[in-house]
């Protein structure tokens, strides 16, 4: 089960997930990934939509990712051709440790933007943490980007800084907190917002924060503090809740 909330006329309204998605990839045909707490859900979660609209997709990454369960990751651009004469989508990145996909060459990720209708970067790491704020060599957004995402995570809120960040002293330095510090929807929203946290390395290009793991009535609240805070600051914001099959939202 995937569904996702959009902020309309001061309260919290279901969209089905795939017009969600549809709407973030008709924005621009390289869309980037940054922040933390989902990433690489939306990531598949996108390239699974733009494949089922017809399109050539291709998922990668500027930092790593962690393989899909579904299909197996390409080794070169015909493979990914392959793929998508099949109806698929492709995975394409360098081979890594722990089960992990690196970066391309430049000159594979040239030959892939000028071969696939849809490519969808994750441009930031996080050690599967909910919530972050980047260091100075991070994100690492590919100049062809049209439109940069920034996922968080829920789960973060209520927990202290040290606990739920990841690069936790980055965080506080944005936020003149304390590792103690227990992060707020208000605060959240100012990492998300800001040009030093969830907005570093955008530019002019358009943007989207989107809350995950938006899993019960506690976190729909909290997300709705967060999207009216985010509003407030002029970012456009989404909930998102993805369940695997057999869950229930509690």
């Amino acid at each position: 089960m995937a569904v996702s909330y959009l902020l309309q006329g001061g309260a919290l309204r279901a969209q089905p997930m795939e017009a969600f998605l549809g709407r973030l990839l008709d924005q621009a045909p390289v869309i980037a990934l940054v922040g933390a707490g989902g990433k690489t859900t939306l990531m598949y979660a996108l390239a699974e939509r733009s494949r089922a609209l017809g399109r050539s997709t291709l998922a990668t990454t500027t930092t790593h990712i962690f393989r899909p369960q579904g299909p197996e990751n390409c080794r070169d651009l015909v493979q990914c051709q392959a793929r998508w004469r099949q109806g698929e989508y492709a995975v394409w990145g360098t081979e890594g440790p722990a089960g992990k996909l690196g970066a391309l060459s430049p000159e594979d990720f040239s030959t892939a933007l000028a071969a696939a209708d849809q490519v969808l970067v994750e441009a930031d790491g996080a050690r599967r943490m909910a919530c972050k704020a980047p260091a100075g060599h991070e994100p690492q957004i590919p100049a062809q980007a049209g439109l940069v995402v920034a996922v968080a995570g829920l789960t973060a809120l209520g927990r202290s800084v040290a606990e739920g960040c990841f690069r936790p002293e980055w965080v506080c330095a944005l936020l003149g907190c304390s590792m103690d510090h227990i992060l707020t929807p208000a605060g959240l929203a100012r990492l998300l917002a800001s040009e030093a946290g969830g907005r570093k390395g955008v530019g002019g290009r358009a943007y989207w924060a989107v809350l995950n793991q938006c899993d019960g009535p506690r976190q729909m609240d909290q997300g709705l503090e967060v999207l009216e805070a985010l509003a407030h600051q002029g970012v456009q914001g989404a909930l998102t809740c993805f369940l695997r099959e057999g869950e229930e939202r509690s």
